[in-house]
């Protein structure tokens, strides 16, 4: 069972995977603002590494 949580946190805050829920990481971290930006411009969140 799964539920949406419902939230906005400020612009500054950096969203990132917990450390110790992932090893290593699927995401990096990035600031809230950037990821909205980023959203509503239709450009890719994830950006694979070389």
């Amino acid at each position: 069972m799964s539920w949406p949580v419902l939230v906005r946190p400020t612009y500054d805050t950096v969203v990132r995977p917990f450390p110790e829920l992932t090893d290593p990481p699927k995401f990096k971290p990035i600031a809230y603002k950037d990821y909205v930006n980023r959203k509503f411009s239709k450009i890719p969140i994830v950006e694979l590494d070389s």
